[in-house]
């Protein structure tokens, strides 16, 4: 089930000024680290009084998707974030629905304790979306 609105994505080549840019509007740097499945470096951006974060999102090398994104499209809104109370179980439900699966299985986020998996939904929005989870231990694996 979705909990909440976790955070927006804004995919960037130049973290430094997008970040100029979310301090000049009021925002804070909070966190900041790397999602090494995806090659991409992550600072999440809050504003005073909470809520969901804007996470600034940028290649650690070429060889990453988001390189790929930028260089057909550009910076700009990259995806929207949820908070699921179990990753796993929404990703099925929305596959499902008939939504993409971009990843087969939970994957670890940027964040200390952060499993996620990305969805697709061409159509009507071509929204990709962002699965999220906050765990305080690593998730059991099947044996089999």
């Amino acid at each position: 089930m979705i909990v909440r609105l976790d955070h927006v994505g804004v995919a960037t080549g130049d973290p430094q000024g997008a970040g100029d840019l979310l301090a000049a509007l009021g925002l804070s740097l909070g966190e900041s680290g790397n999602a090494e499945t995806y090659g991409v470096s992550c600072d999440f951006w809050q504003a005073a009084k909470g809520g969901g974060a804007v996470e600034l999102v940028a290649p650690l090398d070429e060889e990453a998707a988001i390189s790929r994104r930028l260089a057909d499209h550009g910076p700009g809104l990259y995806h929207v974030a949820f908070e699921v109370d179990d990753v796993a179980a929404e990703l099925e439900r929305l596959r499902g629905l008939g939504w993409v699966p971009v990843d087969r299985e939970p994957q670890p986020g940027a964040r200390p304790g952060m499993w996620v998996a990305f969805v697709y939904a061409k159509r009507p929005a071509g929204l990709l979306v962002e699965l999220v989870e906050y765990r305080r231990t690593e998730p059991a694996t099947d044996a089999s």
